[in-house]
């Protein structure tokens, strides 16, 4: 409390969020999301992000109203990156002020008493934070008691002046209630809405109801709210602790309820973070896998966990080439079934009955997609060992239908992970036939070979799970020209810039997130093809879509349009033309081709086609192509690219076109990819989307310093540790001033051939820097502008 009550906006340093909340349809039944990840302030303590890969980034912001940054600090704030991306597709955010047990009574009277003769003190601070911070509202969890109703009555004239306030100081804020305190001051859960604890409701703008509700008490709350019911929100702990319908993947159990007829209040979902602490804390594919599992009810089984078979073994060896890995030395540490090969090839495999595992034949000939995956790293003292993985499709006679071989690869030290995506396969599979070896690279006796953990088959079920989306209809933010996405999640193996890699360091910063699809394998016409996010291959930032073609032959080809954006994307009459471009990376053979299809509001339709045959007028002295113009087809404008551009190993494709008469919007952005290769046609990423006016120019980097409208400056935080052993090693950093306020800046090393960073606020940390012996270091601050000729901006750091 004493910190809350020293801060002060004027000396305190304050980098606020810079997206503005953008508007977008309200629904009947609402949703929170109360994200408590481990007391949360991980990764996302850095408010310009770290060099962690795997961290849980929501993303499917289209299911939820609000996001409530909780913890078990006393004033938990939350980080701009998280306020940024979920502004950007239209979610409120509310921090949490908290108190807890014993040491939280005192706290409790200290806020509402007041401080400086005024009573409302805590209340005026509290909203000034969101103001500055740019966040919209504040969500009270009072979880240690009130000594009496008098000093209760007190808390309740707080709230009041709390919310009268907030509502006029911050446009659309929320002053939200959690179900704890009794009218007489109790610390006593309802888990419903009642008249010992409705007061609070009337002077709140929400109330957020405990988990250990039932349909009775769900029905009486409902009832006593009346016109507000959809401003009860039903508390749902996703990690199953004692809630109604068990949590988790039954979520659903609870949803049907609350979604009733006879009910249809709102829904908050405490600690969604539990598909990524339960399932996936270590494994990426998983994560992203349960994600769409839980909220979009893309449903898959992994057969190798379901299968109960013991291993066979196989090679000279047999099962004595095998040997159990300390848990310590497994992928993530703590794994109890990771093993170690020996000095010959050490095989093992399973043969896998589909049908006995619950998939039905007609659910086996559609051709379900198969994603294959498992870890791998070399045992030392030379960690250079073998590996190898090999899969079979099988007919029910156990005769082969098709194959797929990692090839012998070698390991090091890491532990990597390898992963196939099998999709378009023929009809009649009824087995799958998995089989991994390792063998040491020194070839010693014993069991120095390499290390395999984690083998996973995950097979995609047609029958769509229970999910989130069943209940929840998505609702997405009404967009401007320009639309731009590079289908960037906020994290990165890598660090990519217009096709080019700027940096091999992994990151992540939930504030890079751009508007993704609406969902991915929505699949609206055609064939068997899937699409996942590629971590591997990207455009701009850390990620790309990735497409794999179904099956087909080489005279008929197979195609799959999928769904990627459902916009509503306003065009003003004085638009005249629109200039859009689309880069993707395309595969091995000339086989598998991309186009995007725009649907407008009247109907029409514009197909934007990116074709490697399109007869070619190449530029004298310059690497771009120009097309043919675009031409009626069928009722369809299709439209062939102007120009085309390489770009590392992308082909961006530009278009011109003429939009539909006013008043239109582009409602549906669609992807058709389609193949002529057989059975394995190659797959193609889909890197970026650009549609704009034509009058807007994209400006180009220039290599001049400029310092107009920016004053810099920075600062050094020694390492104790480090002086004490004669180094001289600091935190360094730094920030500016910009008085024209972009809303991203790119930070460069000195030969701006390599991007340490983004930041989307004034300031960037770069730590552990080495004044021993270099005694001055010179970094890049480039401002991201679409729109004018952008600069770079130096600053010079020396050992002070």
């Amino acid at each position: 409390m004493e910190e809350l009550a020293l801060w002060d906006s004027s000396t305190a340093t304050v980098f606020p969020a810079t997206t503005p909340l953008a508007p977008r349809d309200e629904r009947e039944v609402k949703v929170l999301h109360c994200h408590d990840m481990s007391g949360n302030y991980i990764e996302d303590k850095h408010i310009n992000g770290s060099d962690v890969f795997h961290v849980y980034n929501f993303r499917h912001w289209q299911y939820i109203d609000i996001f409530i940054y909780f913890g078990h600090e006393r004033v938990m704030i939350p980080p701009p990156g998280w306020i940024n991306t979920a502004h950007q597709n239209g979610v409120k955010v509310l921090g949490t002020f908290i108190t807890e047990w014993g040491p939280g009574e005192s706290e409790n009277l200290e806020l509402i008493n007041g401080r400086e003769g005024n009573k409302y003190f805590y209340a005026d601070k509290l909203i000034e934070i969101a103001r500055v911070y740019k966040f919209d509202g504040w969500f009270f969890n009072f979880e240690s008691k009130f000594p009496d109703e008098e000093t209760t009555l007190k808390l309740v004239d707080f709230l009041s002046y709390f919310r009268q306030k907030i509502h006029v100081e911050i446009e659309g804020s929320i002053s939200l209630w959690y179900d704890s305190i009794l009218q007489d001051g109790q610390l006593k859960w309802q888990n419903e809405l009642n008249s010992k604890n409705e007061i609070f409701f009337g002077c709140s703008d929400g109330f957020f109801m405990n988990y250990q509700w039932n349909e009775e008490k769900l029905q009486n709350s409902v009832n006593l709210a009346g016109s507000r019911k959809s401003e009860v929100y039903a508390g749902i702990d996703i990690f199953g602790r004692n809630t109604f319908g068990g949590g988790g993947y039954d979520t659903c159990k609870a949803l049907d309820v609350i979604c009733s007829e006879s009910k249809r209040c709102s829904v908050g979902l405490f600690a969604p973070a539990w598909t990524f602490e339960v399932h996936a804390k270590d494994d990426r594919l998983l994560f992203d896998k349960h994600e769409e599992k839980y909220w979009e009810g893309q449903n898959f089984v992994d057969i190798l966990a379901e299968d109960k078979q013991k291993w066979n073994f196989s090679g000279k060896l047999g099962k004595s080439g095998f040997s159990r890995v300390n848990p310590q030395d497994s992928y993530n540490g703590r794994s109890s079934k990771a093993v170690c090969t020996s000095f010959t090839w050490s095989e093992r495999f399973k043969v896998l009955d589909l049908v006995k595992l619950g998939f039905s034949v007609s659910e086996l000939d559609s051709s379900p997609p198969i994603i294959v995956s498992e870890w791998y790293a070399g045992n030392p003292p030379n960690t250079e060992d073998f590996y190898r993985m090999d899969v079979k499709l099988l007919d029910k006679h156990q005769k082969e239908l098709l194959s797929w071989s990692s090839g012998e690869l070698r390991t090091s030290a890491s532990w990597k992970q390898i992963s196939k995506k099998i999709v378009g396969y023929p009809a009649g599979v009824r087995y799958i036939l998995f089989q991994d070896a390792g063998k040491d690279a020194e070839g010693w006796g014993g069991h120095f070979g390499a290390k395999i953990d984690a083998p996973s088959i995950l097979v995609y079920k047609s029958q769509k799970f229970a999910s989130i989306s069943e209940y929840i209809a998505p609702r997405f933010p009404k967009m401007e020209l320009p639309f731009r996405t590079s289908f960037n999640t906020g994290i990165g193996k890598k660090y990519c810039k217009e096709g080019q890699l700027v940096s091999s360091s992994s990151w992540n910063n939930i504030g890079h997130q751009e508007i993704l699809p609406s969902t991915l394998n929505n699949i609206i016409s055609g064939g068997r093809g899937h699409v996942e996010l590629d971590y591997d291959n990207a455009y701009n930032g850390g990620s790309s879509l990735i497409f794999f073609p179904g099956r087909s032959g080489y005279e008929t080809p197979n195609f799959s349009e999928f769904r990627l954006f459902e916009t509503g994307i306003c065009v003003p009459p004085s638009v005249g033309n629109l200039r859009a471009s689309f880069s993707v990376l395309f595969g091995e053979e000339n086989s598998t081709s991309l186009s995007l299809k725009l649907v407008w509001s009247n109907g029409t339709q514009h197909i934007l086609r990116a074709e490697r045959r399109v007869k070619e007028k190449k530029e004298e002295g310059g690497e771009e192509k120009k097309y043919e113009e675009g031409r009626e087809d069928k009722g369809r404008k299709v439209v062939h690219p102007r120009k085309s551009k390489q770009e590392g190993s992308w082909t961006t494709f530009s278009f011109l076109f003429t939009p539909p008469p006013s008043p239109s919007s582009i409602v549906f952005i669609d992807a058709v990819v389609s193949s002529f290769a057989s059975p394995f046609a190659p797959a193609i990423n889909l890197g970026q989307i650009r549609i704009e006016e034509q009058r807007v120019k994209e400006g180009k980097e220039s290599s001049e310093l400029q310092r107009e409208n920016m004053e810099t400056k920075y600062s050094l935080s020694w390492n104790t540790a480090s002086v004490e052993r004669g180094e001289e090693v600091a935190d360094v950093t730094l920030e500016w001033k910009d008085e024209e306020g972009h809303a991203r800046y790119n930070i460069w090393n000195s030969e701006k051939t390599e991007l340490l960073g983004v930041a989307f606020t004034k300031q960037f940390v770069i730590r552990a820097l080495n004044f021993s012996q270099v005694r001055e270091y010179l970094f890049f601050v480039q401002p991201v502008s679409y729109t004018r000729k952008q600069r770079f901006v130096a600053i010079v750091v020396k050992q002070q």
